[in-house]
């Protein structure tokens, strides 16, 4: 794909040789009737410099809705009705693949450019009500005036329902509505459609807060600038979001529901940076140390907007060819369906494969996902454990794949074999070796996502610890670790274990006197180098790490 950025240049050589006179940017220019600065020549369209409605500067402004209004108006005019054009405030949409990018008014570079003072929030709401099926996330920023909230711009990304909000924030700029008149609209609602506060009620709320001076913001770009000797990082985020989503380094976490109860762990000389998922929480959260005499800021739109700009780049491998297809309908009958969204990789592949183990042959399994690696992933899962892929598709961002369990496993004196009724014959189950010789997390980490990753795709999966690497097998030590980036450990260890992954430790370690064998996990098997050898007989990928 080719994206050509180049903007538009007015076409504008005749109304020059006309002498009309023309703005900085090359369009004509033109009064509120639309007549060009020769009487009796009118101009409409791309090719004219119009009034920006918010900034009151001149703009040029390429739209098809402004530039058939100016033809309308053109036309009264000529035949003696006295029509006005009140200037653009550049309302757009685009549709980037799945996705919806939408705008109206003045951005921020805009403001910036002409001095005008503003202020802008971040928020992240669902497209419906979050207990009807298919809700995802929009995320809107609104710029307004501090001085009296009045409405100086939004820009929206989203999926589904983007493109409405985005209208009725059109519509706010154009009637010179504020912050304050957003939280009173009443729009239309349904559980299918929005919410009883919807995107745009909740983006009036969180900037009528900042103006009534309910709360202090603090803005993503700001945190890498902070004093941390001043500053304490306040994560009130769950536990169990910290598994997919680990704290901003240097972070203490104390979860929202036991904050009020652990203020005497906090410190009344620091200031609290407070960030939840995307806001909400925060901002209870910063209510709740307010009033108890706390210093503390906001991050506005939280962990989302953070992470956003600092996130790797992940472009998502092709989607794989259809093989076979169930059709969505009420006639497809589902043993199983595991909801895989939000977790990101090997995550998917690993409660699949979870929950494949404890399913009967011949029973069907819907899974979703998120995860844009988990398209490319699964095919050749379900190949190597001998499982069916029915269908694999693709709406808005999810990823749905339908899975007929179809390979039954059976042991084999001495070895692990793999039987397939539609095929003849036997053959061993592919063996993957690992060995482990620190017990640092950046040599950890990858270890155990290459040997969850080879465990969920059916492979016997066995970890040689050396006496270096002793350490990491004492008992909670794996799932204490977190690294910046990577997934939750616990979740990795607990792939391997599940798919009876075996952990071996070279009986030296335990000679050293550094650690017995009580303290050791309970799946650790304490072994000669030998013992290894044998066990990785035959294996078709070895590992170091």
């Amino acid at each position: 794909m080719v994206i050509l950025s180049i903007g538009v240049k007015p076409n504008n050589d005749l109304s020059q040789k006309a002498g009309l006179e023309m703005g900085d940017r090359g369009g004509i220019k033109t009064d509120e009737h639309m007549c060009t600065s020769v009487l009796d020549i009118y101009s409409a369209g791309d090719v004219v410099e119009v009034t920006d409605y918010v900034s009151g500067q001149p703009a040029m402004i390429p739209l098809a809705g402004p530039a058939n209004k100016q033809g309308r108006i053109v036309a009264d005019n000529i035949f003696g009705r006295d029509s006005v054009f009140k200037g653009t405030q550049a309302s757009c949409v685009v549709k980037v693949f799945d996705m919806t990018v939408a705008c109206t008014g003045n951005n921020a570079k805009i403001l910036d450019r002409y001095g005008i003072p503003y202020i802008y929030s971040y928020t992240e709401s669902g497209s419906h009500a979050s207990y009807y099926p298919g809700a995802q996330m929009m995320n809107l920023k609104l710029l307004f005036s501090p001085e009296d909230g009045k409405i100086l711009g939004a820009q929206i990304v989203g999926m589904e329902g983007a493109d409405k909000r985005i209208d009725v924030l059109a519509t706010a700029i154009r009637a010179g509505m504020t912050v304050y008149d957003l939280e009173e609209l009443e729009l239309a609602y349904a559980p299918p459609y929005s919410s009883a506060k919807d995107p745009v009620n909740m983006a009036g709320f969180v900037a009528s807060n900042i103006l009534r001076g309910d709360v202090e913001n603090i803005h993503w770009y700001e945190m890498d600038s902070l004093d941390m000797d001043a500053n304490v990082l306040l994560d009130v985020r769950d536990d169990e979001e910290l598994e997919m989503n680990p704290s901003i380094d240097g972070s203490i976490q104390i979860p929202l529901n036991q904050l009020r109860k652990r203020l005497i762990e906090l410190d009344k000389t620091k200031t609290y940076i407070i960030y939840c998922a995307m806001g909400q929480r925060g901002y209870i959260a910063y209510r709740m140390l307010r009033q108890n005499g706390f210093n503390c800021k906001n991050l506005s739109g939280g962990y989302h907007i953070y992470m956003a700009p600092r996130a790797e780049l992940k472009v998502p491998a092709a989607l794989p060819s259809m093989m076979g297809m169930v059709p969505e309908s009420d006639d497809v009958h589902f043993d199983h369906m595991v909801n895989a969204c939000g977790v990101p990789c090997p995550g998917p592949i690993m409660k699949l494969s979870k929950k494949m183990g404890e399913m009967e042959d011949g029973k069907v399994l819907k899974i979703t996902a998120s995860d844009r690696g988990f398209a490319s992933d699964v095919p050749g899962w379900c190949e190597k454990s001998g499982n069916q892929l029915l269908s694999l598709s693709s709406d808005k961002g999810i990823y749905t794949a339908i899975i007929s369990k179809g390979r039954i496993r059976a042991p084999c004196e001495g070895l692990d074999t793999v039987y397939d009724e539609e095929e003849e014959g036997e053959y061993m189950v592919n063996k993957t070796a690992i060995t482990i010789n620190s017990s640092k997390a950046k040599d950890l980490f990858p270890a155990f996502i290459l040997a969850s990753s080879a465990a969920a795709s059916g492979e016997e999966v066995i970890l040689y610890f050396t006496p270096n690497a002793a350490s990491a097998l004492k008992k909670g030590v794996l799932e204490s670790m977190e690294m910046k980036g990577m997934p939750n450990m616990e979740d990795l260890v607990e792939g391997v274990v599940f798919m009876d992954g075996r952990f071996l430790l070279c009986e030296l370690a335990l000679k050293t006197g550094e650690l017995t064998a009580e303290e050791l996990r309970e799946e650790v098997e304490v072994v000669g180098v030998t013992t290894f050898v044998i066990a990785a007989a035959g294996a078709k990928m070895t590992f170091s790490f």
